[in-house]
């Protein structure tokens, strides 16, 4: 066996897959023996293993360890007395740092540590400062071992005196176990010609990693001098690259050696794009070369891409080191139907993934074969394009039209529904325990199903706190913890204690108990939803209480345990994430005691400690099911597929930009092979180019989605732009605007609406969607609005044959919204929208509030009673803001109710009348009610505020009714009071006709919705001729920075129904001027100001 590692290279991972797949057909010596091969990513995991078992029929007792779990456990079996975990991996140091660098702030060098963590109240500065000082000692264990070495030795510089020390003070104890120490120690061993440990596999072979640290490449080296160890790496060239350099950096040497002028020619570009974007690459296979004994004598398995696109012509030049750029050759000609390589430039990611959709449609038509499972999809930001890759791919019903797919590689941190929201529910400790906050808490699934909380209980919990006027805090004392006011009002201890009280007794907001106005709004079955939400908030209070607490890692992970039990049940789905979570904590106490660290840490440390543990963790599945794979763009990605798609190219997102810390040595001082993850990304770049066998389709946000200004794409887009530009050419096309033309062929610039008639437009072909949807907007935008049903001519519902019976206030209700009515009679329910839940404690009185303090006010002085007690209701019930803006804002309110009673006084001080019942049959249908507040002189209604449209309906239809049942002695007047004016209804001797006239409306509403809106259709009755004024009242106006919301915004049915035309259709079709008039005018000839 030669002692060197056998090297097989290729442009294609298929054929390295091949050829693996003869040096394991080989058996090793013992048949149960597993074998080992080493890669760098799980998804490379799973396509090796699909690719293995089709190639060899069946493919089993395989191991894939990742290149760091492989290294410890070589050290373990040829070094069997180190323990089964590294005492030096990051984390652990973190904890041992954690406890060792308070101890140094006082030595020599420590000051800027000392000016760091001066401010430290809750310890968050030393953890997240331990964390990047045990992440660098970790890379300089890889890739700086000699620098610890002397540290170890007592040598320092002025620059890391401080670092040497942290590392002599952690590494005592383990000193010698760190991988720089035991690297030494093996290779030693595999020099030896000692019998090799019996669990010593017989045959290594590491595949698909793009770059390897020397380190592990020297672990390689020891192993194959005693053990087969193989390397199968995809090369971008057949030809010698090492030595190329990229167009920049070629102008960069020459300026720095302007004494040697033949530096030019001796500076190789060769191809372009390897050049700029294969640094990563070139580095690693020239140290691999110059510094290991390799045997390469198999030779490349190299295969020239046969197809005839621009993504092939790239992919050859990159492969024979060509430079199609230079002139040296005909520029090819990009055929019609040439579709491999795509640019697509959009407004926002959500466009991204809608245009996708229709291209990866368009392309599943034009290419033969292809499936979802040949199409491959990868950002920068997963997380970030995850909800709009679930909305747009799975938001879809045709079948026709659905692409199946799968979403791997989202952080728990983010996709883990559980996750986050323990880890928001640890947050809330430092929050002001804001009420949306905490109700958000509550409706998590997981929460809301171990407090047996459905939507009805949560809609009531919501209810509640809502009415209680919850806004923040959770007491008087807590609020005076953070130095504010020592208040109560408004706080959660106080609304759980009203709505507590108001279960035990009955409450009707009439009377205090011990300084309380019980809650009288909790039924008796949603008594389990009231306890849940109570322990639910004590649990909270309590994890409020513990936030200055300090404990040692032990009791938190123990308490971390309860608390998770107690407030999260989770269902099959988030079984991972729980035991996850668990086992965190398991992890939190075995870590303390492993790493020896016994000081105590604040809860902000604990929470900082599981966010960036829940950051790492990732879910293992969604990588290659059979359909349509979105991933993350990570390196190791280099599996082939026959389309390869790239979305959030944006310029400042990829390449990720690294700005190393201040203190690290490696980038002050750097060499090559170091990790660079600018570099991994342009080297992870070219890889997805090269992985592509059909098509290449890259997206980015290219336009600014407020002012559509455009934006770059990524830098690597860009080259990869302008070569194409500079290599290839159109039938016809000058040479002046070629490069135009090319461009312009590729890149494809979208509009920001995907329903824009562009996409259905059959002279535009670059444009195009799959959307019936979409189309049904465009024609709808194209021919000027929606179309409302109200045109149709036909009833949507048949009419009711049966009898109706209708109250007085159902006619009066469907006066005021006749299109809800019609939504009841279909018996359909348009859930509201439920407004924000308030934060912030009332810092002036509330309009409605202001309306129902004034309206009971003026009945109290009406009836003779002293409102004097009412202060206290009002406040008890959080009508008022707290302290003197409460009781400033209620004697303003009292004042105003006492002026308006005493306007009252007149006519509420004539004798009242019996009410009168109502038994009538208009119509065909029979209508009944009472009619009260009539007095010898009149019938009297008033409304404390400003008088509005409904207003005078509900009086009109209570005046029509007194004019025809009104008996001998009874008045046949109306009047109606409000604060802008007063308003008188004289004896109407057509009452019968008119309201017969309303009950056919009524009818008729049953079966269609009527276009009658009671502001907007009052100004029409008005003035007829200015249909100019109905705009400002149907959509709303602004005044100054506030805006004044429309009648149609007022009502969902009136925003489903009538919400899609155009307001000038609607206010000319005869439907809404026919219904306008015929009740608005009978009104307006009856009406009069008082005094006229």
């Amino acid at each position: 066996m030669t002692e060197a590692i056998r090297l097989f290279t290729s442009n294609r991972l298929e054929l390295l897959a091949e050829r693996l797949a003869s040096v394991v057909r080989t058996p090793l010596a013992d048949p149960l023996e597993q074998e080992m091969i080493v890669v760098q990513s799980r998804g490379m995991e799973r396509w090796l293993a699909m690719q293995l078992s089709g190639r060899l029929g069946v493919w089993a007792n395989c191991r894939y360890p990742f290149p760091n779990a492989l290294a410890w456990e070589m050290f373990r079996l040829v070094l069997p007395a180190l323990p089964e975990e590294n005492p030096y991996a990051p984390e652990a140091m973190s904890w041992r740092l954690m406890a060792v660098i308070p101890a140094c702030l006082e030595q020599d060098g420590f000051a800027p540590l000392k000016g760091y963590l001066a401010e430290d109240r809750r310890g968050i500065k030393l953890f997240q400062l331990a964390g990047a000082v045990a992440d660098l000692f970790d890379q300089y264990t890889l890739f700086r071992p000699e620098m610890i070495k002397g540290w170890e030795q007592g040598r320092s510089c002025d620059d890391c005196c401080w670092q040497a020390e942290l590392w002599r003070r952690i590494s005592p104890e383990g000193k010698g176990v760190h991988r720089g120490a035991l690297l030494e120690d093996f290779r030693k061993a595999m020099r030896r010609k000692a019998p090799l440990p019996a669990q010593l596999p017989a045959r290594i072979s590491v595949f698909g990693i793009p770059s390897l640290p020397p380190y592990h490449l020297e672990i390689l080296a020891a192993l194959s001098r005693r053990i087969e160890v193989n390397l199968f790496l995809l090369n971008p060239s057949s030809r010698h690259w090492f030595q190329i350099v990229s167009p920049l950096e070629k102008v960069r040497k020459i300026c720095k050696n302007p004494d040697q002028p033949g530096l030019f020619d001796l500076l190789e570009v060769g191809n372009p794009l390897l050049a700029s974007q294969g640094g990563q690459g070139r580095d690693f296979f020239e140290m691999l070369y110059e510094e290991f004994p390799l045997d390469d004598s198999n030779g490349g398995l190299f295969r020239k891409p046969e197809a005839s696109g621009m993504l092939a012509a790239i992919q050859r030049d990159i492969l024979d080191l060509a430079d199609a750029t230079s002139g040296q050759r005909p520029l090819q000609v990009i055929a019609d139907s040439d579709c491999s390589l795509q640019l697509h430039s959009c407004h926002s990611p959500l466009r991204e993934v809608e245009v996708l959709h229709d291209r990866l449609l368009d392309l599943f038509e034009a290419m033969p074969g292809l499936t979802p499972r040949d199409v491959i999809v990868m950002t920068p930001q997963i997380d970030e394009y995850a909800p709009f890759i679930a909305a747009v791919f799975g938001g879809v019903k045709d079948p026709e039209r659905r692409i199946p797919f799968s979403v791997a590689d989202r952080t728990m941190a983010v996709a883990g529904s559980l996750a986050r929201t323990f880890v928001d529910l640890l947050a809330s400790a430092e929050s002001r325990f804001e009420a949306s906050r905490i109700m958000d808490l509550l409706e998590n699934r997981f929460v809301a199903r171990r407090f047996g909380l459905d939507d009805d209980g949560l809609a009531a919990c919501r209810r509640w706190i809502t009415g209680c006027g919850i806004r923040w805090g959770i007491d008087a004392a807590d609020r005076a913890e953070e130095g504010l006011p020592a208040f109560g009002a408004n706080s959660w201890s106080d609304g759980l204690d009203r709505l507590l009280l108001g279960y035990a007794m009955s409450g009707d907001n009439a009377a205090l108990f011990k300084g309380l106005l019980p809650y009288p709004d909790i039924e008796g079955g949603e008594a389990r939803s009231l306890g849940g939400v109570v322990v639910f908030c004590e649990a909270l209070f309590e994890l409020r209480r513990l936030r200055n607490k300090e404990r040692t890692t032990a009791e938190w992970a123990s308490y971390l345990s309860g608390l998770l039990e107690r407030l999260f049940l989770p269902d099959d789905e988030a079984q991972a994430e729980y035991l996850y979570l668990v086992s965190s904590f398991d992890e939190l106490r075995r870590r303390g005691e492993a790493t020896g660290f016994s000081g105590v840490v604040s809860l902000a440390v604990i929470r900082s400690w599981l966010t960036g543990r829940l950051a790492r963790a990732g879910a293992a599945e969604g990588f290659l099911t059979g359909r349509v794979t979105f991933c993350a763009m990570l390196p190791m990605r280099s599996i082939p597929f026959r389309v390869v798609a790239l979305l959030g190219m944006n310029d400042g997102v990829f390449p990720r930009q690294h700005r190393p810390s201040g203190f690290d040595l490696m980038a002050a001082a750097p060499k090559r092979c170091d990790r660079s993850i600018r570099n991994e990304d342009r080297y992870l770049f070219l890889e997805s180019l090269l992985s592509a066998r059909d098509a290449l389709y890259i997206s980015y946000v290219g336009q600014s989605g407020r002012d559509n200004s455009l934006l770059p794409p990524s830098v690597v887009v860009s080259e990869l732009l302008d070569y194409a530009e500079r290599a290839f050419t159109l039938p016809g096309v000058p040479e002046n605007r070629r490069r135009s033309a090319v461009r312009e062929r590729i890149a494809v610039r979208h509009r920001l609406q995907p329903f824009h008639r562009d996409y259905f437009n059959s002279g535009l072909d670059r444009l195009f969607s799959y959307s019936v949807e979409n189309c049904a907007a465009a024609g709808s935008r194209q021919t000027g609005g929606g179309t409302s049903v109200v045109h149709s001519g036909l009833p949507l519902l048949p009419p009711d044959s049966a009898g109706h019976c209708l109250t007085i206030e159902q006619l009066a209700a469907f006066l005021r919204n006749p299109a809800d009515c019609f939504l009841k009679r279909a018996g359909i329910r348009i859930e509201p929208v439920a407004p924000p839940m308030e934060d912030r404690e009332p810092f002036a009185i509330a309009g409605l509030d202001a309306y129902r303090i004034t309206t009971e006010l003026v009945a109290d002085l009406l009836a003779g009673s002293d409102p004097a007690s009412k202060a206290e209701i009002f406040g008890a019930c959080g009508m008022l803001p707290p302290a003197a803006v409460g009781r400033v804002g209620y004697a303003a309110l009292k004042g105003k109710a006492e002026r308006f009673a005493s306007l009252l006084a007149p006519y509420a001080s004539v004798p009242a009348l019996e009410p009168l019942e109502i038994d009538l049959t208009i119509s065909g249908c029979r209508l009944t009610g009472r009619l009260t507040g009539i007095t010898a002189d009149n019938l009297l209604r008033y409304r404390c505020a400003r008088l509005k449209a409904k207003d005078l309906l509900n009086c009109w239809l209570h005046h029509l009714l007194l004019n025809l049942v009104a008996p001998e002695g009874y008045p046949c007047r109306s009047r109606l009071i409000a604060l802008d004016c007063r308003q008188e209804f004289v004896p109407c001797h057509d009452a019968g006709p008119i309201l017969s006239a309303l009950v056919g409306l009524y009818l008729k509403g049953l079966g269609e919705p009527i276009p009658f809106f009671p502001e907007t259709s009052y100004e029409f009755a008005v003035n007829p001729d200015r249909v100019d004024k109905l705009l400002p009242i149907w959509n709303g106006y602004e005044s100054g920075k506030t805006r004044h919301p429309g009648e149609c915004e007022s009502s969902s049915a009136f925003e489903l129904f009538f919400g899609p035309q155009q307001p000038e259709e609607l206010f000319s079709s005869a439907a809404f001027r026919e219904t306008a008039q015929a009740v608005y005018l009978p009104l307006l000839a009856c009406i009069r100001k008082e005094g006229e």
